[in-house]
């Protein structure tokens, strides 16, 4: 499997010791050593993880397949969407990048999405019986389980957002809402996350005179990002787009209600009235009324935040890892 991130043994996702994940780092300056990694695994499943809008060299996949080897790709986002609303490329890198992603696209054998919605749109493009929906998971042993420590009535608000600093994540609209909202409620909000748009942003906080409100926290560590969402009393990610929020996920496994935009595959994440609330994207009046709803009304916001982690649990990676094997399985017997 080709991916960069740290890796759960086989014991930490409830798996049998005779299996054995195997990792090759995937980056621009060691695609050789990678690909040389890749061709000495014989009778192997080859797993691809397509990760914002960068994908893998296609080369690389073409090669293993032309090799005899399985290739899967897990598709973490749709790049033509992510490039068009970010406008991370001008042409002609920004036509590169779509080529890149549609070559891969046909490359694999199969394809893995972690949405309906991925999967819909992935089957404008290819065969859906070469699309499989496998969610993300999330470790449940990491976050607390116990009740969350209850806020003193003289406390600030706290408002927690995990998100890149990019434009499809929407992070104007929230300051705006927080700007909406401060005059009638003692609130904080705390932005997680690294990104172009940082100066951008803290410009728009300083003109608002929000800059006691909202903080940009930058990058943290997995640790101190939990301590952010065990200790926070609502999560917001008001995305233009989501294939499918990895945040949301963590978000709703610490406790915590979530406010999100109703696109992409936020809505097979976010039940309204269950364990949050869904708003227009764009749209920071809609999305104040619906934080103020649950700044006011504390016996809803605690309802669904009793409901969070269970809504979630379906998602543990001790739940995706055996998805997974079972995939893996039929892929070999196939």
């Amino acid at each position: 499997m080709f991916w960069n991130g740290p890796l759960l043994s086989s014991g930490d996702l409830d798996l049998s010791a005779n299996v054995k994940i195997h990792a090759i780092a995937y980056r621009p300056m060691t695609s050789l050593r990678a690909l040389v990694s890749c061709l000495r695994t014989f009778d192997s499943i080859v797993h691809f993880n397509i990760v914002g809008h960068m994908p893998p060299h296609p080369l690389l996949p073409l090669l293993c397949r032309i090799l005899g080897r399985t290739v899967v790709c897990s598709m973490h986002g749709y790049s033509p969407i992510e490039e068009r609303l970010n406008k991370s490329h001008k042409w002609p890198w920004s036509w590169i990048v779509d080529v890149e992603f549609r070559l891969l696209l046909h490359t694999a054998d199969q394809l893995i999405v972690f949405s309906d919605y991925m999967k819909t749109i992935v089957s404008h493009h290819v065969s859906v019986s070469r699309i499989r929906v496998i969610p993300l998971g999330v470790n449940f042993r990491t976050y607390a389980a116990e009740k969350r420590t209850l806020r003193k009535s003289d406390d600030p608000f706290r408002i927690v957002c995990v998100a890149r600093l990019v434009t499809v994540k929407g992070l104007e609209t929230l300051v705006k809402a927080v700007g909406l909202i401060q005059p009638k409620a003692n609130l904080r909000a705390y932005v997680v996350g690294v990104g172009p748009l940082r100066s951008k942003l803290q410009a728009l906080i300083d003109e608002t005179g929000l800059a006691n409100k909202v903080k940009l926290c930058g990058f943290l560590s997995d640790k101190k990002k939990r301590a952010y969402l065990e200790s926070s009393d609502l999560f917001v990610l008001p995305s233009l787009y989501e294939p499918i929020p990895i945040a949301i996920l963590e978000a709703l496994a610490a406790g915590l209600p979530v406010v999100a935009s109703n696109v992409g595959g936020i809505p097979e994440l976010v039940r309204p009235g269950v364990n949050g609330l869904l708003v227009k994207p764009a749209n920071p009046h809609d999305l104040a009324a619906a934080v103020s709803k649950l700044i006011d009304d504390d016996k809803l916001r605690r309802r669904l935040a009793s409901n969070a982690r269970e809504s979630v649990r379906e998602y543990d990676w001790s739940v995706v890892a055996k998805k997974y094997l079972s995939f893996y399985q039929e892929l070999v017997n196939g």
